[in-house]
């Protein structure tokens, strides 16, 4: 896995080369390569045809096993405009009975901005919670 995980990474400074590898990554067995091709194609993919074809791949990952691929996922579609498909996964893991999830799947809301309004309530909902209550409180104060 590790191999692996070291090839994504060296893909992060191709650029666009890196694409095809990073789309290999998603059906891979280990979850940490599936989250890093997903964090790849969220980072190379820039074109108008490269996110589309991004969308399709990554809307599958959404029901991924792992809850980092899909917070991972679920961010990338919120970026590209999918907030219909990705905002309930993240409001889904906000609720998550691990705190680490929480705090991540906060962090993600916090990262789309604007895009995570509609949920705000559930955002509110997370104020004392932790670490990720202390991300809510700062996407509260911007929101």
């Amino acid at each position: 896995m590790l191999e692996k995980l070291l090839e994504f990474k060296d893909a992060d400074f191709e650029g666009a080369g890196g694409i095809p590898k990073c789309f290999e990554g998603l059906d891979d067995k280990y979850g940490p390569v599936r989250y890093w091709a997903v964090i790849g194609l969220h980072n190379l993919c820039v074109g108008r045809s490269d996110i589309q074809k991004a969308k399709t791949a990554i809307g599958k990952l959404i029901y991924d096993d792992s809850w980092s691929v899909r917070i991972a996922a679920a961010q990338a579609l919120c970026d590209w405009g999918e907030q219909e498909k990705g905002l309930p996964v993240l409001v889904e893991a906000i609720g998550n009975s691990h705190a680490s999830t929480r705090h991540f799947a906060m962090v993600a809301m916090e990262k789309i901005g604007n895009k995570a309004r509609p949920a705000l309530g559930a955002i509110k909902a997370r104020l004392k919670d932790g670490y990720a209550g202390r991300v809510a409180k700062r996407i509260v104060a911007k929101l």
